[in-house]
């Protein structure tokens, strides 16, 4: 069984860079226990509302990455859990979407930030096919979107011509 960290990564990277909509909402349900109690940038959101917010993103992008800057986590032992199945987890990450819109023959880029709490385990979820009961109950995460910074060349000055600067 992977680490609360391991989990917590391959999760959010497939939730991210689903294929299609059957496997991202597949990917939420195994994330997300039913009743989490959610909230991004102090707003309140069912599991629901995160599907939405997160599908609205997916959607205009030909392309998802997800790089991991920071992560730890705190196991949480006893009640008949081991340290893989329940604690806690925080972490930041950088979501790279790029889009299908084009500038200078390269995709455009947005990049969403975010930090996050998790709290692990939910043992009225039924299991997955491996066994595996871990679902995020309570989530709390900061996000703020940028434009990538675009990086234009100048075009190289061509010497004026005598004419044009008479007309």
């Amino acid at each position: 069984m992977s680490t609360l960290t391991e989990w917590t990564q391959s999760h959010f990277q497939v939730i991210y860079a689903a294929a299609s909509e059957d496997a991202f909402n597949a990917a939420i349900d195994a994330f997300f226990s039913p009743n989490v109690e959610m909230y991004n940038n102090e707003k309140k959101m069912t599991r629901e509302d995160a599907r939405e917010e997160i599908a609205q993103r997916w959607r205009g992008a030909q392309r998802v990455d997800v790089k991991w800057e920071n992560s730890i986590e705190v196991p949480k032992e006893g009640e008949g859990l081991t340290g893989k199945e329940a604690g806690l987890v925080s972490g930041f990450f950088v979501v790279t979407r790029s889009l299908r819109f084009r500038v200078r023959a390269a995709p455009m880029q947005q990049l969403n930030y975010v930090t996050f709490n998790g709290r692990f385990v939910d043992p009225a979820v039924e299991p997955d096919e491996q066994g595996d009961r871990r679902r995020i109950t309570y989530l709390y995460q900061t996000s703020i979107d940028k434009a990538a910074p675009l990086h234009l060349h100048p075009i190289p000055n061509a010497p004026i011509k005598e004419d044009e600067t008479k007309a």
